[in-house]
This record gives structure tokens, sequence and C-alpha cells, in this order.
């Protein structure tokens, strides 16, 4: 047992889903699998102790104190062999991070960031702001970029090629196969040409609206569309009401909420295109996902996207339904493949000396 390489991941835990959440818990499974004891700290879950596939996870809890105490002893009794904090733009939390990481013991030390926010949020920041960031960022012996525009902005700022990875946040996903989804979608299909799903938070820069006004724009030109919704963990009042009372009118329309990972990608399984309507992103998993079960994708181009996608800008719907006619006339994406996530793996094998 002693002898075992122990990863320690940083970040969030499902439930809730969300982006990261899903992306730790497939590394994790994947790190097992690999050979890997795997311990999971999560912020933000508020059960105990637990277990799941062999990977234990410590949910401390947002404002629970004693969790935070037992979590902080916890770490300052432990050696690892990896430490991988995983965080988004790094909009709060850059202090807090910093100190918790210098109590960690590991040889290999890796900070994934998952925001596509996150260079814009560092250059619109105060000096402070920027050196609370870049002074959590100096702690870790490489920095994993989720896109080339992470990893140019950072190397603009001064972090050296060796120090910098691109791996996008894609470990490809295992389908629940529901009998529901899948009965759900086939009577949709009896009934349209084009089964589109889309995903995301219940917020407008999700762009959801658009997605409905560009499917009427569609209808009208004679393509008939099933939509499938699926929204997860926020839910922006009064936006999300309004928006579904207009799917509610809106003809061959399924709507799911806080699907699991393996749900959700059933539901792409039994798609035809995906589409990512946001204004901001990170690499987006879900894009990721579609690319492996075979969907034509539509997105937005407010960040730079994987080749083969189909793209439209934010808000604009007739772009968006001439891109879905697009997509209904037979497109062919060429997409680039994902990457490997053995460069990851790589990483954590990678020995240094303990701090």
């Amino acid at each position: 047992m002693h002898n075992q390489p122990t990863a320690l991941l940083l970040g969030a835990y499902p439930p809730p889903t969300g982006g990261i959440a899903v992306h730790i818990k497939r590394l994790a499974s994947l790190l097992v699998e690999a050979g890997f004891s795997v311990i999971v700290v999560d912020f933000y879950g508020r059960s105990p102790v637990s277990t799941d596939d062999g990977v234990t996870v410590m949910r401390v809890g947002r404002f629970n104190m004693l969790g935070f105490v037992r979590m902080l002893l916890f770490l300052l009794r432990s050696r690892f062999s990896v430490v991988h904090l995983h965080g988004s733009s790094f909009r709060r939390g850059a202090l807090v991070s910093r100190a918790l990481t210098s109590l960690i013991r590991a040889r290999n030390r890796l900070v994934t960031i998952h925001s596509g926010s996150f260079v814009s949020f560092y250059d619109s920041s105060s000096d402070r702001t920027q050196n609370h960031i870049r002074r959590l960022l100096d702690r870790f012996d490489t920095i994993v970029c989720v896109g080339q525009e992470q990893r140019e902005h950072l190397k603009n700022i001064g972090y050296p090629d060796d120090r910098l990875e691109v791996i996008p946040a894609f470990i490809a996903p295992k389908r629940a196969d529901s009998s529901e989804i899948r009965l759900s979608i086939d009577e949709l299909r009896d009934n349209v040409d084009l089964i589109v799903s889309t995903s995301g938070c219940g917020a407008d820069y999700y762009g959801h609206h658009t997605i409905l006004q560009a499917v009427a724009l569609a209808r009208e030109n004679g393509l008939r569309i099933g939509l499938v919704f699926a929204f997860y963990a926020m839910y922006d009042e009064p936006y999300f009401s309004q928006l579904v009372e207009s799917i509610g009118q809106t003809p061959n329309s399924l709507v799911y909420r806080d699907l699991s990972p393996e749900e959700f990608s059933d539901i792409l399984y039994h798609s035809d295109v995906y589409v990512r309507a946001t204004d901001r992103d990170g690499d987006a998993i879900a894009i990721r996902e579609a690319i492996h079960w075979n969907c034509v994708v539509v997105a937005t181009s407010a960040v730079l996207r994987p080749r083969g996608c189909l793209l439209f800008e934010f808000n604009d719907s007739a772009e968006l339904a001439s891109q879905l006619s697009k997509a209904a006339a037979g497109f062919t994406p060429s997409y680039e493949e994902n990457a490997p996530i053995e460069r990851l793996l790589e990483l954590y094998r990678v020995n240094r000396v303990v701090q």
C-alpha cells in the first residue's frame, strides 16, 4: 500500500453536477484504473467523507468550520505523489487556495484552469488580484490550460513553455442507456427531421432563448426540429421561468433538469446536433462529448472551438438557423481528434522533490 502513488484532487465533485465536477469524477476513476490511490477534497458538497468507485471523497461544505479544520489536519499529516488543483477563472479564492496549497506536501503539483473567462478576468483585474493569481500559479510545477488562448496569455505574462500544457478537459464518457430518454427522443424523431440538443445552466448567457428563436426561423423555412434541453446546477429567475414557458409553447420539445452525466451522454448519443449558444466558455466538455457521440456541433465563436464545429455569433438566431439547416442537409464535420488524456497521466507520473 505504501508503494501506491497517491493523487490529491482539489475541486468540486458531484453532486451537484457541473463541468469541473464531472471532469474530476471521471479523472479520479481513470487514476484509480491507472493504479493511484485517489483522494478528492470537495469544498462545496455537504455530505460527510465517502467513497465512490475506489475514490475517497472528503466533502468540506461551505461555512462548515469543523469540516474545514478536519481537512486541514488531514492535509498537514499527509504526503502525496501528486496534488492537482482545479479552478475556473480564480475570480474568488486565489488567496485561500494559495494558503491551502502551501500546506500540502507533494512531489508533483498541477493546476488546471477550466474557465474561458480566465483571460478577460485577469486582464480586467486590479494589480492586487493579478498578483494573488500569479502567486497561486507559481506554486505549481505544471499549469494545464484547456485551450490555446489561455496558454498564449500565460506565456505573454512570463510563464515558460515547459510549465504550460494544453489538455482539453475531456475524458471519454459512459452513457446510462436510459429507456426513458431513448423512448422520449424516438417519439420526437417520428415527427421531426432533426434532433437538436443543448445544455447548460438556466441563465441568459447560455443563449437558450437564441436557440428557440433560431428553431422558429428554421421551422418557417420548412425544417422540422425536435429540441432537447438539459438544464443543471443554477437557475436564474425570472429568466429561467420565462424560458421554460417559451419552451412549453414550442412543439416537439423536451426538458430535463439535473441529469447525471451518464444520462446527459445518453441524450447526446441519440441526438443529431448539439448546440452551444454561450457568450463565454472554457473548452466546453459537452462539445467534446458531442463530438465523441458523432453529433454535428453548432457553437458560438465566443472562444476557439474544435476544428469541424459550425459557428455563429452569440445572439444571432438567423445565423444559427442557417447552420441548423446546413446540418440537416447532410453536413459531415471533419473534427480534430480529442486530445488524449494519456498526456495528463504522464504528467502525474513525474517525480519531483517533496516540498
